[in-house]
C-alpha cells in the first residue's frame, strides 16, 4: 500500500513538472514577457514586515494609500528608503569563546 502511495506521488510530482515546463515553453514560444509587477503592495506584504511599515507610513516616510482598512505601499518608496538605510562595509562582530559566559553573572 505504501509504494503505490508513494508511486502515486511521485506521478503526480512529475505531472506537475510536465506542466510547469509546458507553461514556460509556451510563454517563450508566445514572445510574451512576465507580467508587470504592480506599483503598489499591501503593506502587509511589505519587506519591512507589516506593523514597521504602517508605522513607516503613518510618519511619512512611506508614501501610501489606504482604501477601506487595507494599506497599500508604493513598491518604489519602499526601495528607496531601504536604499536610504542601507548598511556597508559594517564589519561582522566578534565570535565568542566557547568558554566566555555570553549572560555575565546573572545566569
Amino acid at each position: 500500500m505504501a509504494e503505490l502511495t508513494a508511486k502515486g506521488h511521485r506521478l503526480i510530482a512529475e505531472g506537475h513538472a510536465c506542466l510547469a515546463e509546458a507553461q514556460r515553453l509556451q510563454l517563450e514560444a508566445s514572445g510574451a514577457e512576465r507580467p508587470p509587477t504592480p506599483s503598489w503592495i499591501p503593506a502587509r506584504d511589505s519587506p519591512l514586515g507589516n506593523r514597521l511599515t504602517l508605522a513607516k507610513c503613518r510618519s511619512g516616510e512611506l508614501e501610501s494609500a489606504k482604501i477601506g482598512r487595507k494599506v497599500f505601499v508604493r513598491r518604489s518608496s519602499l526601495s528607496n528608503y531601504l536604499e536610504r538605510h542601507r548598511r556597508t562595509g559594517v564589519p561582522s562582530p566578534p565570535l565568542a569563546d566557547e568558554d566566555e559566559d555570553l549572560f555575565g553573572a546573572a545566569s
